[in-house]
């Protein structure tokens, strides 16, 4: 590893700008990489990544937050400073650079209007086009395109560039791999804020590119689904089930259509106001019959010779009966296959879903390895690097040592950050709770006298509508 041969270090935290919003001023710093995205410079975003490049630290300065200072030394944020510049607090150079091209867009639409129109929208297609081409380099040397900030917002590049209507920059964003589903700390995904803020080829774009995601997906679960049927058991299409089951599954599929009971039927017996079963319901003697009249025995001259019939009823009794357990069986069939038809479409369902979920968790997986083995690249570069500078110190080589010394300043340096920065976060969070509960007890004194109030105006409202009326009773 090279010696430092610039002034200022690659990882320094260097001053970028003086923000002025709403009355309200403060500094942001980061540093020299984000310094040249956040003022749109190419040609110094090139020399910053070089550098970071040559002291090996390409890591620390892609992820390298920026930080946003008082005008004064002597004090920390107050409250209205902290709300009007959450934007710009712990966002990578990718983001910075989105942040600029937003600024300039803003600048543009407050100078021509709310449409861009002639050289404004020529000026805004130059610096969106200028950004893009730094967002390219920085994704190219390692930036990861869907890293959010660590500030309070928790936005990405794309939700940034939505909310500030660069339809180029998302488009590129979007072609470059960002999440269109990547939600913001307030669980706002970009489409909403681009709705939000009325620009609509933005909401448009990132409309298309879900759908197209949703596509993708469905594609993939489609494939799976292929790919388990042909390791799975064979499955039978409809149309080659037996004609009795195809005649089955008809006659389930319209069973639940209503018809008027004068034509429903069961085994030809009609039922309704003129069916055959209707006559159980009338009275075939009638009220005025006595037991007197009824023939103590068989007349054998009005009826003839009197004939036993009893095992021809019971034979018909027995064969009604055996008629009447094979409807009820047959009844039984078709409700159970009624169920296992609508348990293999609830299991069909849910084999999709999981395939679907599958499908994802299979590209998520794929994602995070493929993360894992660049990242494993860069560890092996680093041990080489380790490696190659031991055996210079072995062998008597300063500039070795000097190195060695160059990185546990760094570290410290780095430490020392890391625990400033803890500090500040302490400080906001202890602020925030005495804020919240100097809310919460004006909230209840305001309750308390809105109470008050109410038990003293009670009982008044009579009063005011007898005082109404005997005006208008007067006039």
């Amino acid at each position: 590893m090279a010696v430092m041969t610039s002034s200022i270090s690659p990882i320094a935290q260097v001053k970028v700008a003086e923000l002025s919003r709403h009355k309200q001023m403060v500094k942001l710093f980061a540093n020299p990489l984000g310094k040249a995205c956040y003022t749109l410079d190419l040609e110094k975003v090139k020399s910053s990544l070089g550098e970071l490049r040559s002291h090996g630290l390409m890591d620390a300065g892609l992820v390298f937050t920026s930080e946003v200072r008082p005008m004064l030394e002597d004090r920390s944020l107050s409250p209205k400073e902290w709300r009007q510049f959450q934007a710009e607090m712990g966002c990578q150079p990718l983001l910075l650079t989105v942040l600029a091209c937003a600024g300039e867009l803003v600048r543009a639409s407050e100078a021509s209007g709310t449409v861009l129109r002639g050289d404004a929208a020529e000026k805004a297609k130059a610096v969106q086009v200028l950004a893009g081409d730094i967002v390219k380099l920085l994704v190219n040397s390692g930036a990861r395109i869907d890293l959010a900030d660590v500030g309070p917002l928790e936005s990405t590049a794309l939700h940034v560039a939505a909310s500030s209507g660069a339809a180029k920059l998302v488009g590129l964003l979007l072609m470059l791999g960002a999440d269109v589903f990547a939600r913001n700390g307030s669980g706002c995904s970009a489409e909403v804020l681009a709705r939000r803020r009325g620009h609509t080829i933005c909401e448009q774009i990132l409309q298309v590119a879900a759908m197209e995601h949703a596509i993708d997906q469905e594609e993939v679960a489609r494939e799976l689904e292929d790919e388990v049927v042909e390791d799975g058991p064979e499955v039978v299409p409809e149309q080659q089930l037996r004609p009795e089951e195809n005649r089955l599954e008809r006659s389930l599929s319209k069973s639940d259509r209503r018809e008027a009971p004068e034509e429903r039927s069961t085994g030809g017996m009609a039922y309704g106001q003129h069916g055959v079963w209707s006559c159980l319901d009338k009275d075939l003697y009638p009220d005025d019959l006595d037991d007197s009249d009824l023939p103590d025995e068989w007349d054998e001259e009005k009826w003839g010779d009197y004939q036993d019939w009893g095992e021809e009823w019971e034979d018909q009794a027995s064969s009604a009966s055996d008629i009447e357990l094979e409807s009820e069986d047959l009844t039984i069939g078709e409700h159970e296959l009624r169920a296992l038809v609508t348990n293999l479409r609830e299991e069909k369902t849910a084999g999709l879903q999981r395939l679907f979920a599958m499908g994802s968790e299979r590209a998520q997986l794929m994602e995070e390895a493929q993360h894992l083995e660049q990242r494993g690249v860069k560890l092996r570069e680093r041990r080489e690097k380790l490696r190659d500078r031991e055996e210079r110190a072995k062998a008597g080589d300063p500039s070795a040592a000097g190195e060695n010394a160059e990185e546990t300043e760094v570290s410290a340096w780095w430490e020392e950050r890391a625990t400033d920065h803890a500090r500040v976060v302490w400080e906001l969070t202890e602020a925030l709770q005495k804020q919240t509960e100097e809310q919460q007890e004006e909230a209840g004194v305001a309750a308390k006298e809105l109470r008050r109030l109410r038990r003293k105006t009670k009982g008044l409202e009579q009063h005011w509508e007898q005082l109404l009326e005997s005006q208008s009773a007067s006039e």
